[in-house]
């Protein structure tokens, strides 16, 4: 029996337009979308489903509209939301599931609501207390506290990264349940393998167990640690805003991770690096938990643990970049996360009727529908904050990574984070438009070979310094020097799994 085809990002974003006709439920009948700077549903995207906001009355929701078939999606999500009422547990927020939650097309879809938690997420919290060690190590044993409540009660998050977490009042918040473990879940695999540059590089679908979050709760921790005893670190390391100082290249190889021989100069954290090497390199069925890795009970546990990974469990897997003037293939990649990459023609600020600063980077003439990436709300103040001239981009080669989406014939891209764009150092040629690709262990989905490579050198990350008392110029921040190959910086996707839409909203 073939999966159901699911509604294409225009279906939802028509149907989000109406939500007291679409949606099931009169308790979502009587809610308000959030909006764009266009008056369209303001979209977030995850890796398995599309997130619209959504006031009810006094309460404040996120609807998630699924974009891909999973088999038993219906009984994980009883079993997921079963348990978190029963635990109650403070760091996890009520969620429901609705089977038939949306109709689109004459037809019924699933949707889950969680309730919206307004705050910062892990990576713009770090960004904004860079140089305030004492909030950054004060949030590390919050941290560690979820950590140990989620070992009590075997539970596992199963995609614990910067961006599933968010900082409300100083207070640590997870959210997206769709790939937790939970006791009544056993034996069967894991839906999804989170985002690898916080996953254990053997991870596979079939570890999925109350230890699966162990690994990056540790490169988490890690994180906060020596970015509170060293701020330097971020602008040397934060590259793409798909991790949090780590990537996946720091766990294949960290013999030779630049990041982790700095690491071990640091003498706040140097004490964990020799044995997070040897982790790295072990079997993930024998990773420690949080705590015994900070107490450093893990010298017994991985004097057992095998000396390598076998490297040919290492497959492929695909990530889209395009060039910014391929109109053509951006057009079919609307409602995916994507890379785009190119000059930049045109930088223009606007604001709309109600007054909403913005800015459009145009990557061509604007008058003939080219890709454009729009900065808006708190990523503009961000950028404002630190006195960035935007302006400077004209002329340079830069990359944005985000949902791809269309307006009037546009396609176009709301930045989520100021690491979402990156920078060349050089004007360099960019063949035609392929699909980058990553390392991946055995058992992922949708690993395939990649056609072709994409020619573009290496990207600088997008990484501003602290606000200081003078402005700081592009100069100052894209430095002409390799950090980090294209491969490691435009890993930007949460699961292989993508979906395509044809219309045009």
């Amino acid at each position: 029996m073939n999966p159901p085809v699911f509604p294409s990002f225009a279906d939802y974003q028509t149907a989000l337009q109406h939500p007291e006709i679409s949606f099931s439920s009169n308790f979502l009948r009587q809610g308000l979308v959030e909006r764009d700077l266009w008056g369209f549903p303001r979209v977030r995207s995850g890796g398995f489903a599309l997130t619209y906001k959504v006031e009810v009355k006094d309460n404040t929701w996120a609807a998630r509209c699924f974009h891909r078939a999973v088999r038993d999606r219906a009984i994980r999500y009883s079993q997921i939301c079963q348990a978190l009422e029963v635990l109650s547990l403070p760091f996890f927020v009520p969620t429901r599931y609705f089977q038939c939650g949306i109709a689109i097309h004459g037809k019924h879809f699933p949707i889950s609501i969680v309730e919206w938690i307004e705050g910062e997420s892990l990576e713009n919290y770090v960004f904004h207390h860079l140089g305030k060690p004492e909030d950054l190590l004060a949030l590390g044993e919050k941290f560690r506290f979820v950590c140990r409540e989620l070992e009590a009660n075997r539970l596992a998050h199963g995609d614990l990264s910067h961006r599933n977490i968010i900082i409300k009042a100083g207070e640590v918040f997870l959210i997206d349940y769709d790939g937790m473990y939970v006791p009544a879940l056993a034996g069967r695999k894991s839906n999804e393998l989170g985002n690898i540059h916080f996953q254990h590089p053997t991870r596979s679908n079939t570890d999925y167990d109350e230890k699966l979050d162990r690994f990056s709760t540790l490169v988490i921790y890690l994180a906060l640690n020596a970015l509170a005893a060293e701020p330097a670190l971020w602008e040397e390391f934060q590259y793409g805003g798909e991790g949090l100082l780590f990537q996946r290249s720091d766990f294949l190889d960290p013999e030779n991770s630049r990041l982790l021989h700095r690491l071990a100069n640091i003498p706040s954290v140097s004490h964990f690096i020799p044995s997070f090497m040897q982790i790295c390199q072990s079997s993930i069925d024998n990773v420690p938990s949080l705590e015994e890795y900070i107490s450093g009970k893990t010298n017994n546990l991985l004097v057992t643990l095998k000396p390598s990974r076998n490297k040919s469990v290492i497959k492929k897997a695909n990530v889209p970049v395009y060039q910014a003037d391929r109109l053509p293939s951006i057009l079919q990649s609307i409602g995916q996360i994507v890379t785009v990459i190119g000059e930049v023609k045109e930088v223009f600020h606007g604001h709309t009727e109600e007054g909403a600063d913005h800015i459009f980077i145009n990557f061509g003439n604007w008058k003939e529908d080219c890709f454009t990436a729009v900065i808006w709300g708190g990523v503009l103040e961000d950028f404002k904050r630190i006195s960035i001239n935007i302006d400077g981009l004209t002329g340079k080669i830069i990359s944005v990574t985000g949902l791809m989406s269309i307006r009037n014939k546009r396609p176009q891209m709301v930045l989520e984070a100021i690491t979402d764009l990156l920078i060349k150092p050089q004007k360099q040629e960019i063949e035609k438009p392929s699909f980058r690709t990553f390392n991946v262990p055995e058992g992922s989905m949708n690993a395939k070979k990649a056609p072709e490579t994409i020619k573009s050198g290496d990207i600088d990350i997008f990484s501003p310094k602290i606000a200081l008392n003078t402005r700081i110029s592009l100069d100052d921040i894209f430095k002409n020097e390799t950090k980090t190959g294209l491969e490691e910086v435009l890993n930007q996707l949460y699961s292989a799994e993508r979906f395509r839409n044809n219309k045009k909203s």
